[in-house]
C-alpha cells in the first residue's frame, strides 16, 4: 500500500512539473508573438501557411511590386532577428508551437496575438 502511495506521488509530481514547463513555454511563446508588429504577425502567418513573398505582399495590401517584396523581406528579417532564427522554417515552427499551445485559437490580425 505504501508503495502505491509513493508511486502515486511520483506520478503527480511529474504531471505538476510538466504543467509548469508547459506554462513557461507558453509564456515564452506568447512573448515572442506579442513582440511582433501587426504587419510582422501577418508575415509570420503567411510563412506558417507556406505562402510566397508575393502572396504575403498581397495579404499586406502592398501595391508596388519591387517595394512590396523588399518590405516583406524586411519584415521576415525582423522576425528572424526577434525569434533568434536563421530561416523561415524556424518562424513556422515557433508559430506552430504557439498555435498548438493555444489550442488552435490564433488570430494574427487582432491587436493581441494570443489571449
Amino acid at each position: 500500500m505504501n508503495k502505491n502511495l509513493t508511486r502515486h506521488r511520483q506520478v503527480l509530481s511529474l504531471f505538476q512539473e510538466l504543467e509548469q514547463r508547459r506554462m513557461i513555454a507558453f509564456k515564452e511563446c506568447k512573448a515572442k508573438m506579442e513582440s511582433l508588429t501587426p504587419q510582422e504577425r501577418v508575415v509570420a502567418t503567411g510563412i506558417w501557411l507556406e505562402l510566397s513573398n508575393e502572396e504575403i505582399s498581397a495579404l499586406l495590401g502592398l501595391k508596388t511590386e519591387s517595394k512590396s517584396l523588399s518590405t516583406v523581406r524586411g519584415h521576415v528579417s525582423a522576425i528572424l532577428k526577434k525569434f533568434g532564427k536563421s530561416s523561415r522554417v524556424g518562424i513556422a515552427l515557433i508559430f506552430e508551437k504557439c498555435l498548438h499551445r493555444n489550442h488552435g485559437k490564433i488570430s494574427p490580425w487582432k491587436s493581441s496575438f494570443l489571449p
